[in-house]
């Protein structure tokens, strides 16, 4: 796979007339999304076109994915299960063993894990920014008791009282008795994500005044 993704890297240099890697000359049956090559050209063109930096640099992304596994279990439990979860993730064989190894899974995990911590920390609501950055990865959790993580269950009903609440509103909208789920097409505007996020708030505040939650 890393021989890939150089070669990804080497045919996007060597063919400047075709800024896209859907139309750049691939190895026999590869595809590699754009993400992960980005990153490794930023790194070898700062570098010298350096393997050994590349490596580096897979290792760097590690040790930061550790530090946000530790801001994720302090956000969301406490700073001592945030110490060991992180050291978990620090001492787990696999992860120091493929840390250097030109694959997308480190890269992937660590980008994962930013959008997580950007998006769920309990200090503040997330910027736009960083909704735009954590991407559309993540539904509304529904729950009766935010510290205990409690669930509400099916009988309770409060997903079809959402899913009444957002069909008021023009939304098209699913909740189930744990969740909310989004599913936007591509082509969504920025007028059309804050009406919907409006339009979601005003459900929850609805329903949670009608049954007393």
């Amino acid at each position: 796979d890393g021989k890939g993704f150089l070669g990804s890297f080497q045919s996007w240099v060597r063919h400047p007339d075709s800024p896209y890697l859907k139309d750049l000359p691939q190895y026999p049956g590869a595809y590699q999304p754009p993400a992960y090559v980005v990153f490794l050209a930023a790194v070898l063109g700062v570098t010298g076109r350096s393997v050994l930096a590349a490596k580096a640099a897979q290792v760097v992304l590690s040790g930061l994915t550790v530090l946000l596994v530790y801001a994720i279990g302090r956000s969301w439990f406490d700073r001592r299960r945030g110490l060991i979860a992180a050291g978990i993730c620090a001492l787990y064989p696999n992860l120091i063993a493929f840390s250097h190894y030109l694959w997308t899974e480190t890269f992937f995990i660590f980008v994962f894990l930013l959008a997580v911590w950007l998006l769920t920390r309990r200090d503040r609501l997330p910027t736009t920014g960083q909704c735009l950055i954590g991407g559309l990865l993540l539904g509304i959790d529904l729950v009766s008791d935010g510290q205990e993580k409690t669930q509400f269950k099916a009988d309770d009903k409060v997903g079809e009282h959402l899913t009444k609440a957002f069909h008021d509103r023009g939304l098209i909208l699913r909740a189930a008795a744990s969740a909310i789920t989004f599913g936007p097409p591509l082509c969504i505007t920025k007028d059309e994500v804050d009406e919907v996020v409006q339009g979601v708030d005003e459900s929850i505040a609805q329903v949670t005044a009608e049954m007393n939650l």
